[in-house]
């Protein structure tokens, strides 16, 4: 039996749950291939400006339009 996952953007703890559930099937052949994603120069950016406190946190739009404002 053959047993086809595709799960996108699955940190380890999931991988880890994973693995442990179909370890419980001795039966099953399983196969896990990992692909980790290629960020854009964008996205490291933002990432970089989130850890570094440089973002406005809002609750919606409406609140958004108010700290810009202010």
């Amino acid at each position: 039996m053959e047993v086809a996952i595709t799960i996108k953007n699955a940190d380890k703890n999931m991988i880890k749950a994973i693995k442990a559930i179909l370890q419980t099937q001795p039966s099953l052949d399983f196969r896990i291939d990992t692909i980790e994603p290629k960020l854009s120069k964008r996205t490291i950016k933002a990432i970089k400006a989130v850890e570094c406190g440089d973002v406005i946190r809002c609750k919606d739009f409406e609140d958004f339009k108010k700290k810009v404002l202010e």
